[in-house]
């Protein structure tokens, strides 16, 4: 007798029989249905890969240099995310190249970074000029290569230029009020003496706005005995004084700097030597530098910084006056630097 089956036995006799007929097939292709399953998922992995873009040789070379050296992590990170900037900008393909353009042709480079602009057609920050001139003594030593004297004065002073920038972007309002030189050495006498080594130390750098050169001024009696050019000198004698700078930041540029004092500091400077049993032939100054002593004479007078900060009065005088380009020009020149330095670090304004 054939069994009767109602609907809802004939629909799960044939749900039964279907997951029979497909656990069969799945048994007889199970290898291929999961090799193929498997290919299908690499194939969409690799096509959902991101696509990494080869490293360039002069940024692997980069990497290695750095990691060559001792430095701390941060250090290294900075270093080579500036000089990486640095290779955007210039196009650098390698290190060497790179190096030896930096050392050939810092006229070329400094024109480039000074006129920098970036791939969205915005200039470099000031900031990112100062950390490309900070970086390249860096890098040079890093890879053992040597500036020549004039390249590393050229680079140093575009770094001073962005570094004082710099500082007058991220201090506005902070900027200090500078005595007149007058005031400034009035203030001096009456602190510590007029006949005093300090007003002496200071008087000098009034009338002859150097960088901290006058530690070593070796006394002489006449110029004969200044041949040797590693050596500073001030050769004194009954009437007159006479400095000579051999050795200064921009002597390959602009050489020696040679000032006959005035009668009146010639004197002051007699009585002193006099006074402290200076003979020929020993320095001037017992210091050996006077920079801390000019920041301490400052500081006690309300103001900061050292010799910087009376290298700006005296200009600040000069450029606030109706001084002629030519005396302005001419005090540049005394001061070991261009006109356009004197306007752009010192100017008291």
């Amino acid at each position: 007798m054939t069994e009767v089956l109602t609907a809802e036995q004939k629909l799960l006799k044939i749900q039964q029989q279907s997951k029979a007929r497909q656990a069969k097939f799945y048994l007889a292709k199970k290898e291929a249905l999961l090799a193929k399953k498997k290919e299908k998922y690499h194939l969409d992995k690799e096509a959902n890969k991101p696509v990494v873009k080869a490293e360039e040789p002069i940024i692997s070379d980069l990497k290695n240099l750095l990691n060559s050296a001792e430095f701390q992590e941060t250090t290294r990170v900075h270093y080579f995310n500036t000089i990486k900037s640095l290779i955007t900008l210039l196009d650098a393909t390698s290190l060497i190249d790179l190096v030896n353009y930096i050392a050939n042709q810092p006229n070329k480079l400094i024109k480039q970074i000074d006129n920098a602009i970036k791939p969205d057609g915005q200039p470099y920050a000031n900031n990112s000029k100062l950390n490309f001139y900070k970086i390249i003594p860096r890098l040079m030593k890093i890879t053992g290569m040597v500036l020549t004297k004039k390249s590393n004065e050229l680079y140093h002073l575009k770094m001073e230029e962005y570094n004082y920038i710099y500082q007058l972007e991220n201090q506005e309002g902070t900027h200090q009020v500078l005595p007149t030189l007058n005031e400034y050495i009035e203030q001096v006498n009456k602190m510590y003496g007029a006949e005093s080594e300090r007003a002496l130390i200071v008087a000098i750098y009034a009338e002859i706005t150097a960088r901290d050169d006058f530690s070593h001024l070796h006394i002489v009696a006449s110029k004969k005995d200044t041949k040797d050019k590693t050596k500073n000198y001030i050769i004194v004698n009954k009437t007159t004084s006479t400095i000579i700078i051999n050795e200064h930041k921009t002597a390959s540029t602009n050489g020696a700097l040679e000032q006959k004092l005035t009668a009146s500091l010639a004197k002051r400077i007699r009585k002193h030597i006099e006074k402290n049993n200076i003979q020929y032939g020993e320095e001037l100054f017992k210091q050996e530098r006077l920079s801390p002593i000019i920041s301490l004479i400052n500081q006690s007078l309300g103001l900061t910084g050292g010799i910087s900060t009376i290298r700006r009065i005296v200009v600040s005088d000069v450029h606030n006056s109706e001084s002629s380009y030519a005396d302005k020009k001419e005090l540049a020149k005394k001061m070991g630097h261009t006109l356009n330095t004197a306007t752009i670090f010192y100017k008291n304004t």
